[in-house]
């Protein structure tokens, strides 16, 4: 006993337990490892981690008997969870139930229970060792790894805390138990809390949407109430004058009304008659055709042909006629009338008349600037002339010889100027028979011209006549 304290009621039963296991280690037949005898059909999904350990001990020939509890494990029974609860349900009652059945009841109901698991068990014919795959698939069937993990480690820890029973006291036994119990606890608590946020984002969407569903009531809490304040306020204004233009006027409200709903249920009708109709159109458009429907519909189809055909035929005719129409059209518009004439010749007149002004003057600006360009060049030589005589004056004057020499060239100067006072003279002759030939045939063309004019209105006097003559025996 810990601390030299007085022994706790549980000790003689954890000694019994420990004696008892104690004799089946060391009564065991033989170190060899178990042959599996029997596999359960469909694999282990039951949910209750004893009734599982149980199953397989069935596997493999044994049948695990429960002790009678004692008062400590009643208390420690207390701290389970809902699945042992479900346990002791299926193994027969709670700890009063226990306490009440005698010994041989609780075997016969054990061996009814493990009847009862034997029927969903097979016999296996397998011995020796499980090969390396079988395993592998064993342990990824289900999704089942993290969970055989997890009785793994339990089993280990159950191994060391049965290793150290020897050791320790019944008090510190049933310390470690609990510990266990509250670590067990713990970790359903963290997973419980995990599926509990998990449900935290969906809890606020549906809070939300509670809220608005809310808020929408509300609203029309507060138009439900402003209704029936207006309609205490029509009350109120009701008399014996008035009285038989409000029956009227709800006469015609509950009209209205009516014809609101016949209008909705109108507005139905054509929906579900709309429906019908795309869903017989349907219908038709995926039935199989008859033969009598199918040449109906190929003599429609061959007659459409050969409308189209002509159709086509008659719109490249008729646009062939539009183009010739459209071509003599433009013919008919280039050639011009008599007044388009007339008015062709008078602006062509015109336009003779500017252009023979414009001629005569510009020929008489190049008249005026070919003479002061002539003029400009003989004074430009005569005074170039002077300016040499001037010059050689005083050296002629030196001597005999040089003003003999400068009288030779006096004459040279002189006699060049008489040739070129020739020349100039003879040109000018020479211009004045061009322009007697030339106003000899300007008075002949004009002379033409008076003619041609007198021709033509007397041609137009005679076209004159000829129309009213034209007019008169038309009459």
């Amino acid at each position: 006993v810990l601390g030299g304290g007085s022994p706790l009621p549980g000790d003689a039963v954890l000694g019994n337990r420990r004696a008892g296991a104690f004799s089946f280690v060391r009564g065991g037949p033989s170190p060899s490892p178990p042959s599996r005898q029997y596999r359960k059909r469909g694999g282990h999904d039951d949910d209750d981690e004893e009734l599982r350990v149980q199953s397989t001990l069935l596997e493999y020939g044994h049948k695990a008997y429960t002790q009678a509890p004692s008062s400590s494990e009643k208390s420690i029974s207390k701290q389970r969870s809902g699945i042992g609860a479900k346990l002791e349900a299926q193994m027969g009652g709670g700890a009063g139930g226990d306490a009440a059945q005698s010994e041989e009841e609780r075997r016969a109901a054990e061996e009814k229970r493990f009847q009862m698991l034997m029927q969903g068990m097979e016999s296996s014919e397998e011995t020796g060792d499980v090969s390396g795959k079988r395993l592998r698939g064993l342990v990824s069937m289900d999704g089942q790894a993290d969970e055989i993990r997890k009785l793994d480690e339990e089993l280990d820890s159950t191994m060391a805390l049965s290793q150290e029973g020897g050791a320790l006291s019944g008090k510190q036994y049933e310390e470690e138990v609990h510990n266990r119990q509250v670590e067990s606890l713990t970790r359903q608590i963290e997973s419980h809390m995990e599926i509990l946020k998990s449900f935290v984002e969906p809890h606020k969407e549906l809070r939300a949407q509670l809220q608005e569903l809310q808020d929408k009531v509300d609203q029309k809490a507060g138009v439900n109430h402003k209704i029936e304040t207006e309609l205490e306020k029509f009350q109120a204004m009701v008399t014996d004058e008035n009285k038989d233009d409000i029956a009227q006027l709800r006469a015609l409200l509950i009209l209205n009304e009516s014809l609101k709903k016949q209008e909705e249920q109108f507005r139905e009708d054509c929906k579900v008659q709309l429906t019908e109709m795309k869903a017989r159109i349907e219908q038709l458009q995926n039935m199989a055709p008859s033969e009598e429907e199918q040449g109906r519909r190929a003599l429609i189809q061959e007659t459409h042909e050969k409308d189209s055909e002509k159709t086509v035929r008659y719109r490249q005719a008729l646009a062939k006629k539009k183009r010739d129409i459209a071509l003599v059209e433009r013919k008919m518009d280039e050639i011009p009338s008599r007044s388009e004439l007339q008015q062709y010749q008078s602006q062509f007149m015109e336009l003779y008349e500017q252009v023979a002004v414009k001629l005569i003057e510009t020929r008489k600006y190049y008249q005026m600037y070919n003479t002061l360009d002539d003029t400009l060049t003989f004074l430009s030589k005569e005074i170039s002339i002077l300016n040499s005589i001037h010059d050689n004056w005083k050296t002629a004057m030196k001597g005999k010889s040089m003003k003999e020499k400068f009288l030779e060239q006096l004459g040279g100067i002189v006699g060049s100027v008489d040739n070129f006072m020739k020349k100039t003279e003879d040109k000018l002759e020479e211009h004045r028979d061009n322009y007697r030939a030339v106003s000899s045939q300007y008075n002949k063309l004009v002379e033409r011209e008076r003619a041609f004019i007198k021709a033509t209105k007397e041609f137009q006097e005679e076209c004159t006549k000829n129309r009213q003559l034209q007019e008169r025996l038309g009459q």
